[in-house]
């Protein structure tokens, strides 16, 4: 595709095909080059620099969401012209919205299934304080079994969440409705009457759009639906939804209809309180409804009976049905309490074995000074003659860095690492022959764990002097605090800082460092914070880039303060010497 840099992130992700457009911009399918892997990148509408840095803080804090339900956040940013666009992962799926374009609507018990993995997703983004703020069908992807690409066998539909944050970036730029005075983010075929009738946006206002979507799920359209924009808010606001059955001329089961209509109930008080709630319910529905038939049937059965036995076969059908409920319910209960004790069981094994088969391979093949490469879900250990890299580990134990025997190499490179265990930090810091470390989407590193390296660092052989360069990008547990700890570790001289919280503070600790390379993109770092960087008399390489707060000014007096400091900023073209961050930005 011919897109420029203008329109396109086009320095790291080459465009393949359209995947799509809507309200919020345009998806298109592409390669990343560094990782050579496809993504989806998503590009939004134009924003200016206030509301760019507003966005960016959005991205940062919905990139935090891992999880299986949720499409990930790779990447984020802003094209050449300010453009702000997002990477994420790639999955080969359809939009609900199109499924029920295509079959016109889903059995209640399909439909339930969905809405249910979403409610999981969005439990898990509520605990964080996150709101999605525009739950359409066209932000449901689903994968069914057997469009499945994978090797895996898979029974279920798989469901991914997409488009965390987005309304925010529409509200920014205008793409709004404005109702009564008041100015409203999201798609109002969908959007709980809560802000129009004087609420606050809650966990509940996603309860709402989940019964809105369940209702054209199983009807085939949304439950309002007016001229305008305006007038489809009205109904939501003051209208109650015809029941399903009326609308679809099918019998649509008592429990459903009650469970869609408590979803879309007018006050928040009257809903599911949250979404684990109503997962709770979805996934009890076809319990409910069986509950109900064999109610029916029972009652039925008794009014054939005479007037001495109907008294008497009530309270036996009665009696039957409470216990049948009770037994099912304590059923239930016990299936799922065991089922998913037997799946952590069974996952913390399979675990387990995978990491002690891997490592012991690690410690053979090091002894053999070998090159050896595994690019396998969910983790990945490559070692070659000076550098160790470990991706996707849970959890860092010392007993996957001692297996890997770290003394051998001089580079140690950790990937979306979870969280790191004590003993692994002892390890980093205490392995003399050490000299750069590598931190790349490690969201568990915390400020306190590069404080315990530090610690460490000082009782090695080397006594710290060893480590002298560092990398931390896109590691979000980072601030300024853990920024301020590089400078307790005294032989740094190349600091690299891709898309973390540090700004000026950080560059004040720097200034006591013998640095000779730093990079800072998409940091907090202001004009004051580079005038700082300035007076580091041993510096001799600075690469600024996509620092939102730093205005040009600051720059050119960097460069008639520092003209012996070669500097490379995000508006000048890219050379054969520049890199952008990694591995060879540490060399010479």
């Amino acid at each position: 595709m011919n897109l420029d840099s203008d329109n396109f992130p086009t320095d790291r992700y080459e465009p393949i095909k359209k995947l799509g457009m809507g309200a919020n911009g345009e998806v298109y399918l592409a390669t990343d080059k560094t990782l050579g892997k496809r993504v989806a990148v998503k590009i939004l509408h134009s924003l200016d620099r206030d509301q760019l840095i507003q966005f960016q803080d959005e991205a940062r804090a919905t990139s935090k969401l891992y999880h299986t339900n949720i499409i990930d956040i790779l990447d984020f940013g802003a094209t050449d012209s300010g453009i702000p666009y997002m990477v994420l992962e790639y999955f080969p799926g359809i939009t609900l919205e199109s499924h029920l374009k295509e079959v016109g609507y889903l059995d209640w018990q399909v439909a339930a299934g969905i809405l249910k993995e979403v409610c999981i997703a969005l439990d898990y983004a509520h605990g964080r304080r996150i709101f999605h703020r525009d739950l359409t069908p066209s932000n449901i992807l689903i994968l069914f079994p057997e469009d499945n690409p994978d090797d895996i066998p898979d029974e279920e539909i798989r469901v991914r969440l997409i488009d965390f944050g987005v309304a925010k970036v529409s509200e920014m730029s205008g793409f709004v409705t404005e109702y009564q005075g008041m100015t409203l983010a999201g798609t109002p075929d969908y959007m709980s009457p809560d802000v129009v009738n004087g609420f606050e946006y809650s966990v509940a206002s996603e309860v709402y759009s989940i019964g809105c979507i369940l209702y054209q799920a199983i009807s085939g359209a949304p439950p309002f639906k007016a001229d305008t924009a305006l007038e489809t808010l009205s109904l939501h606001a003051n209208k109650d939804a015809e029941t399903l059955s009326s609308v679809t001329g099918r019998d649509v089961p008592v429990a459903v209809e009650n469970l869609v209509a408590r979803c879309m109930a007018k006050r928040p008080e009257a809903r599911y309180q949250s979404m684990d709630e109503l997962k709770n319910a979805l996934e009890n529905l076809a319990l409910a409804v069986e509950s109900e038939s064999s109610e029916v049937h029972g009652l039925s059965s008794s009014s054939t009976s005479s007037s001495s036995s109907v008294v008497e076969g009530r309270r036996l059908s009665t009696s039957r049905v409470v216990s049948i409920l009770l037994f099912f319910l304590l059923t239930a209960t016990l299936v799922v309490y065991f089922n998913l004790s037997f799946q952590d069981r069974e996952t913390e094994k399979r675990l387990n074995q995978a990491n002690k088969a891997l490592l012991k391979s690690v410690d053979s093949l090091a002894r053999a000074n070998t090159v050896w490469e595994v690019d396998e879900k969910p983790s990945s250990t490559t070692f070659t003659k000076d550098t160790l890299t470990i991706r996707g580990v849970r959890v860092l134990t010392g007993q996957d860095l001692r297996e890997c025997r770290p003394e051998r190499f001089r580079h140690v490179s950790l990937k979306n690492i979870g969280s790191f265990h004590e003993s692994s930090l002892k390890l980093l810091g205490g392995t003399a022959n050490v000299k750069s470390l590598e931190f790349s989407f490690c969201d568990g590193l915390t400020d306190a764990d590069l404080a315990r390296i530090s610690t460490y660092l000082k009782t090695n052989d080397a006594a710290g002097k060893n480590l002298n360069q560092i990398e931390l990008a896109r590691c979000y547990g980072i601030t300024d605090k853990g920024g301020m700890v590089l400078a307790t570790m005294p032989a740094l001289q190349v600091v690299v800082f891709r898309d973390v919280s540090v700004g000026d503070a950080t560059a004040e600790s720097l200034r006591k460092l013998p640095l000779r390379k730093v990079l800072f993109s998409t940091t907090e770092i202001t004009d004051k914070g580079l005038s700082v960087i300035a007076g580091i008399k041993s510096l001799r390489e600075l690469h600024l880039r996509n620092n939102l707060k730093l205005t040009q000014d600051a720059v050119e007096r960097f460069k008639k303060r520092r003209p012996d400091c070669r500097l490379i900023d995000e508006h000048e073209p890219v050379d054969s010497r520049t890199v952008d961050i990694g591995r060879e930005f540490f060399k010479d």
